[in-house]
């Protein structure tokens, strides 16, 4: 594999995924999900690859979700079509492995637009729920996308709130 993706840093109680170059960040200038002072510690950094076996890239992640039950890492990755990676391994202390890459794709519920902004991934019962940051353009609105897990098509997708949507001066 060519070159290095972003850094995944197990933190104690969490995780934390610092999106950047590898080399590119100092062991102070970490992004953490709140300060050192309310207690996290850095349990370890690994460099993920930046592209598959097959070359194709990966990265730009932008939400992860651990299950610590099945020791499986969703990374979402805001690469304009958007796709979900899933990493398995990080229990054992190993590097992680890449065990697919599942693209987000329209489904029989509705078109995915060319290019989504997904920056959030939930799962709740069984499906994930992305948020996908909107442009001021009709070609790319701010909305909540509800996929199935097994092959990314689009189960669903709303528009949220008038507040929430881009608008003039905001």
């Amino acid at each position: 594999m060519t070159g290095m993706g972003a850094l995944f840093t197990a933190v104690a109680g969490g995780l934390a995924i610092a999106v950047g170059a590898a080399g590119a960040l100092g062991a102070t200038s970490l992004p953490l999900p709140c300060p050192f002072s309310a207690g996290w510690q850095v349990e370890r950094r690994i460099e993920l690859p930046r592209r598959n076996d097959r070359g194709e890239v990966l990265g730009g992640f932008s939400a992860a979700r651990y299950s610590p039950e099945d020791d499986t890492l969703l990374l979402l990755s805001d690469l304009p079509g958007g796709a979900v990676t899933r990493w398995v391994g990080l229990a054992r202390g190993a590097h992680p492995t890449l065990q697919a890459v599942i693209p987000l794709r329209s489904g029989p519920s509705g078109r995915l637009p060319a290019a989504i902004d997904g920056e959030g991934l939930v799962l709740l019962d069984g499906r994930w729920w992305v948020a996908s940051e909107g442009r001021r353009s009709s070609d790319r609105p701010a909305q909540l996308l509800r996929f199935d897990p097994a092959d990314g098509s689009l189960l669903g997708s709303w528009e949220p709130a008038a507040s929430w949507r881009p608008a003039e001066g905001r």
